[in-house]
């Protein structure tokens, strides 16, 4: 019983220690918003985007991006962190639809935000057309 009783406070004690850890990024929607747009197009329309947009469409882009923008401006105003590659996916996603301008700062933003990130922003951006 008292072996029952140590154990169960000692996996009490482990899982509190876990579960208290604070996360370095703020994730908001953005996983959320990735796999509906590439992967359940169904519940994407549902956000905003029509039903027959897929995941290359310019509503799907255009919703995605609208998402994004919003969840990007809700972490920064809270004070929090945005996780590496929202910037530059939302970057992308300018790209999608023909706002180069925009697109090039985002992903500017994205490589001095996380300078590990200087090889695929540049390699991105040349491929772009945008360097």
């Amino acid at each position: 019983m008292t072996m029952t009783c140590c154990s169960v406070a000692v996996l009490g004690g482990v899982l509190s220690a876990c579960a208290a850890k604070p996360s370095l990024y703020r994730w908001g929607a953005y996983e959320d918003i990735v796999y509906a747009r590439y992967a359940d197009a169904d519940a994407f329309a549902g956000a905003g985007a029509s039903a027959s947009a897929g995941a290359g469409s310019d509503d799907a882009a255009a919703t995605a991006a609208a998402l994004l923008e919003q969840d990007l401006a809700r972490t920064l105003a809270e004070g929090e962190r945005a996780p590496p590659g929202v910037r530059a996916h939302l970057g992308y996603l300018y790209f999608e639809q023909g706002r180069l301008e925009e697109a090039r700062a985002l992903l500017e933003e994205e490589r001095s935000t996380y300078p590990e990130s200087t090889l695929f922003i540049e390699r991105l951006l040349s491929r772009m057309g945008l360097s």
